[in-house]
């Protein structure tokens, strides 16, 4: 059974994404390696007993695969957070990080597995980068002992996690990022905002 990730978790998905893809500095030029290099964060962090990223990776053609990561890029090009073409936080995005570094500060054991895995996979080839993750040992879900990527049947679930329990982060930090991830609802806040303060102005001219 796959997992059914929700908003909340989501969101979070989308800000650490943006995280590596600030990280990797252009070194991430397609979807593919975009799957790999978080695959390795999400299994290091896996190992590690570690609950950030929502999402499931199974062995698929070339090496690991998670629907979620699809999600979550489309996410970010609909919602204008990064270039156009090019897998890196735009202005909006970089406003995001900022917006939320006290995040990243507070969970520096978390985010620095991924730039452990940024600095050590993305200057890689395509090439280079697949045989060093089929190469890597997992205890697949159903499975007793490790065995390559490379050696697993096509659709076996490698890892599948749900739930950010061991971020420091609030209810109040999850809805902020989930309004902020959305275009449409953060420029909704903020004509709300100039409505109000247009209000208030009115109201001081008047009286």
């Amino acid at each position: 059974m796959s997992v059914a990730v929700n908003e909340s978790e989501s969101a979070v998905n989308c800000l650490m994404t943006l995280y590596l893809l600030k990280r990797a500095n252009n070194r991430i030029d397609g979807i593919t390696k975009l799957q790999k290099i978080i695959f390795a964060a999400q299994e290091e962090m896996a190992r590690k007993g570690i609950y950030a990223v929502s999402g499931e990776f199974f062995r698929w053609d070339y090496g690991p695969m998670s629907r979620e990561v699809y999600r979550t890029n489309d996410i970010l090009v609909e919602n204008n957070l990064v270039k156009n073409g090019a897998l890196t936080p735009n202005a909006r995005g970089e406003a995001i990080l900022r917006e939320f570094k006290y995040i990243i500060d507070n969970n520096k054991d978390i985010f620095s597995i991924i730039d452990k895995c940024v600095d050590e996979f993305s200057p890689l080839s395509l090439s280079e980068l697949k045989e060093r993750i089929y190469s890597i040992m997992v205890v697949p879900l159903g499975f007793e002992h490790p065995i390559a990527i490379r050696d697993l049947p096509h659709g076996t679930t490698i890892l599948r996690n749900q739930g950010f329990s061991s971020l420091d982060i609030d209810s109040d930090d999850i809805e902020t990022i989930e309004i902020c991830i959305s275009e449409e609802m953060h420029q909704s806040v903020l004509n709300g905002i100039e409505d109000a303060k247009s209000g208030r102005m009115s109201n001081l001219q008047t009286a």
